[in-house]
């Protein structure tokens, strides 16, 4: 065009300058926004896949871990068994029930080399074709593939281990769980209930399949279930294959006839040829970058001035869509903090790092947390542990690191200097944690343990040291100490009271607690005038326990309420029968005090058994910890008005003594003797047991001198003025039996 042509044209035409301006701006901006929305979408597809991996590998951890615990229980099986001197079958069977019993299996079997399995529900079968069999026959460990059991046609998975003897196999246990059981553990909660994991074999084979309501229950081939799955476009079947069998980790997109379009993860388990797939909703997957899509197209025609607006937004929102899948697998839902899974690799890199520095593992556990959720509810203890949370959080230094494990137990990875300052920080910590603002109060106390492992080898499994940081805490748990350092002794008394616990249930169902009832005497006249009932435990494995031997134990566990239901049934008994004992005294857990109703409970079983409350005598062990006189005090009120006698046993040992016995008119006192036996101090000693019944008269209550060992001591104590007298000298422990016939001989 001309100069003058062209200059006529502007003069005509004098917007096209500004419009052809804003037409290249316009332009510059589409491709600017398409440009960012490619590469954002790039990021975040990368990134959301990353993240739906790790919700793969969450899954494979729980598998690995239930497995790992099967394989454990086996192999401790299988060494005790190998202990034997013989391999007897009946004694191995009834190992075998115990064990199915307590680890929940539904069958626990022992394999003689010719393949002929004994049960535990008592069936025999021939498994000498089965490749379990066969590999575990040859000294490995082995897990079976999905098959349906031959007895009910339920759907199961096998695994065995050998038992070796002088080195060589001499049997093989095998251990069965439903794939419905699996299942439940891999059950997936997040992603609007509506996410799920499966597991397939590497050719496509079902294995383990979920419950949720969008699962294809059908399934038994991902790659010949042509109706009820259909891979999205870009997805090859072969190529999936291909990469299960090469033991690759990926992602691909996937729909189904039930829960739609999916993302479907895909990580080895590393068990057999096993694969993980974890299958989410696309519309979960998707959400954020639709959002980001939907706001920069409306957004991007008003200007280059709201392209930095946009910037900002689009990296929040990946940040917020990344968060998103980071909660999902890595925080704690009640406390709000990072979870073990993810402060674990951190404490991993902290020790690998700072070889330098000492650290120490800590475990902190509540005690009788079970308790305060069960009389205050689920909502008291998630608040318990919150408040835990926080503190902790407050108090760790740069370089540390904490986290809730499970239920009411933390760990922390600490440094450390030396035991004494490690403990004084810890004590600081829980005073803190129990601590309350001024004019709150709460219904309950709290009582915390912490055990310290002191990390000497850093080559251990992080769990090893966890399990010992454990051990430590459990030795002060329900007890005045607070802080506890592991020692290898402790491994000896850790595996005892593990294998009281697991035989608690065993205990009360073939009858091996027993009552024992000891003598108390009436020094003027000689006779037997009253008893105290005492459990014991004619273990298996470690012979006849007292109860001081596992009492702690129950009472931890909650189960010593059930074993004075025991001892107070056998003494209703044996008081029926005879009228010659006066009273029969049961010392009562302290867990009872929670419950307002046991005292007229209690009074229905003396009902029943036709005695009368007044022969009944409770005593209260005040010394034990944790536990406040106030709780004692209300029920040894409920019980007198229900017309029971109530005692105090080993009277000045309990710390809230005084304020019990001033609000409470006791029957009887029981007072420890132990240390009259040493004949120190004779002539101090003789002034305070004269005090004693001035004691008792003002009191209006009966003495009666436990832990009497000699007739020396019997003798000096009837001319202090004592009538009643209990312990070694009226004779050992007696059966209801054994003491009817002693008293039909007075």
């Amino acid at each position: 065009m001309k100069p003058e042509k062209w200059r006529e044209f502007k003069r005509r035409y004098p917007w096209l300058g500004g419009a052809a301006v804003a037409v290249l701006c316009l332009l510059f901006l589409v491709a600017a926004g398409a440009f960012y929305m490619a590469n954002l979408h790039a990021v975040l597809k990368k990134e959301i896949r990353a993240g739906l991996v790790e919700v793969a590998r969450q899954g494979v951890k729980i598998l690995q871990t239930q497995i790992a615990g099967d394989e454990n229980s086996l192999k401790s099986m299988a060494t005790a068994i190998a202990g034997y001197r013989t391999l007897d079958e009946k004694r191995i069977l009834r190992l075998v029930q115990e064990e199915a019993a307590n680890n929940s299996f539904k069958r626990l079997a022992f394999v003689r080399p010719n393949g002929i399995a004994v049960m535990s529900d008592e069936r025999i079968m021939d498994i000498s074709q089965e490749d379990t069999f066969k590999a575990s026959m040859q000294g490995q460990k082995a897990l079976s593939n999905r098959f349906q059991d031959a007895a009910d046609g339920k759907d199961i998975i096998v695994q065995t281990v050998p038992i070796f003897k002088k080195g060589k196999v001499v049997a093989v246990l095998a251990a069965s769980r439903t794939l419905a059981e699996y299942a439940q553990m891999l059950s997936v909660s997040s992603f609007g209930g509506m996410g799920y994991n499966v597991i397939v074999r590497a050719n496509g084979d079902r294995v383990i399949n979920s419950t949720n309501q969008t699962a294809v229950q059908s399934l038994e081939n991902i790659f010949e279930n042509s109706t009820d799955i259909f891979w999205s476009k870009g997805t090859r079947p072969e190529q999936v294959r291909a990469d299960m069998q090469a033991g690759k980790t990926f992602v691909v997109a996937v729909s189904t006839r039930q829960g739609g379009p999916l993302y479907a993860s895909f990580a080895p388990v590393g068990i057999n040829d096993w694969y993980m797939v974890s299958l989410v909703p696309a519309r979960f997957v998707h959400a954020t970058a639709a959002r980001l899509l939907r706001l920069t197209l409306a957004y991007g025609v008003f200007g280059l001035i709201l392209v930095a607006a946009l910037f900002y937004y689009g990296v929040r929102m990946r940040q917020s869509g990344r968060e998103a899948l980071d909660r999902v697998a890595h925080r704690d839902p009640i406390t709000g903090f990072d979870n073990w899974a993810k402060k674990s690799a951190r404490a991993q890199e902290l020790l690998q790092n700072n070889p330098a520095q000492a650290y120490a593992m800590v475990s902190l556990d509540v005690d009788r947390f079970q308790v305060i959720t069960h009389l205050y509810g689920v909502q008291a203890g998630d608040d318990l542990l919150r408040r835990i949370a926080r503190v902790l959080d407050s108090r760790l230094q740069e370089g540390e690191e904490f986290s809730r494990v499970d239920a009411d137990r933390f760990q922390l990875l600490l440094k450390y200097t030396d035991d004494g300052q490690m403990r004084n920080r810890l004590q600081l910590m829980s005073e803190e944690i129990t601590a309350l603002p001024p004019g709150q109060k709460e219904p309950y106390s709290v009582m915390l343990s912490f055990g310290v492992y002191v990390i000497a080898d850093r080559t251990l499994p992080l769990a090893e040291m966890l399990n010992r940081s454990l051990m430590a805490c459990y030795t002060v748990k329900n007890s005045v100490e607070v802080v506890a350092f592991f020692t290898e002794a402790m491994l000896d008394q850790i595996n005892f009271e593990k294998k009281l616990e697991d035989g608690m249930a065993r205990a009360f169902k073939q009858g091996e607690l027993v009552a024992r009832f000891l003598p108390v005497k009436d020094l003027q006249t000689g006779k037997i005038v009253c008893a105290c009932a005492r459990v014991f435990w004619n273990h298996p494995e470690y012979g006849v326990l007292p109860g001081y031997a596992f009492r702690a134990i129950f009472e931890r566990t909650g189960v010593a309420r059930q074993v004075d239901k025991f001892l107070l049934e056998e003494s209703f008994k044996l008081l029926a029968k005879t009228a010659d004992i006066e009273a029969v005294s049961v010392v009562l857990s302290p867990l009872h005090a929670y419950n307002p109703y046991y005292a007229a409970e209690l009074k229905k079983t003396a009902q029943k058994y036709h005695v009368a409350p007044g022969r009944l005598e409770l005593d209260m062990a005040l010394e034990i910890p944790g536990h406040k006189p106030h709780f004692f005090i209300s029920l040894a009120q409920t019980l007198k008005k229900e017309g029971f006698l109530v005692g105090v046993h080993r009277f000045g040992e309990g710390t809230g003594i005084f304020e019990f016995l001033s609000r409470v008119r006791t029957d009887w006192l029981k007072v420890w003797f132990g240390s009259a036996a040493a004949g120190h101090g004779y002539e101090r000693e003789s002034r305070l047991l004269a005090s004693l019944p001035q004691l008792a008269q003002t009191l209006q209550t009966e003495i009666e001198m436990d832990g009497v060992q000699t007739q020396e001591q019997a003798q000096r104590l009837q001319k202090a003025g004592f009538k009643f007298i209990s312990g070694p000298v009226n004779g050992p422990a007696l059966s209801a039996e054994e003491l009817l016939a002693l008293l039909a001989k007075e």
